[in-house]
């Protein structure tokens, strides 16, 4: 099931099959090792729309609430 990383629950493994945002975004995200094909786990999401914790492979990383609802991740 298609969902954003926002929507995945903590804790869950998910694989990232798109990345809806531009040029930037997509640069962005790639720097940090987040690309299409890659495992995710979420490691947490804070309130009022704050930046998800997740991590790649061995790497921690926070993203931003609105670059995080453009990565679509399928369980």
């Amino acid at each position: 099931m298609k969902k954003t990383l926002i929507e995945l629950k903590t804790g869950h493994e998910a694989k990232v099959i798109e990345i809806l945002g531009g040029e930037h975004c997509q640069a962005r995200l790639s720097s940090m090792g987040l690309v299409v094909d890659k495992n995710v786990k979420k490691l947490s999401s804070h309130f009022f729309k704050g930046p998800q914790t997740v991590e790649v492979g061995k790497t921690r990383l926070a993203i931003g609430y609105n670059m995080a609802k453009k990565i679509i991740v399928q369980e």
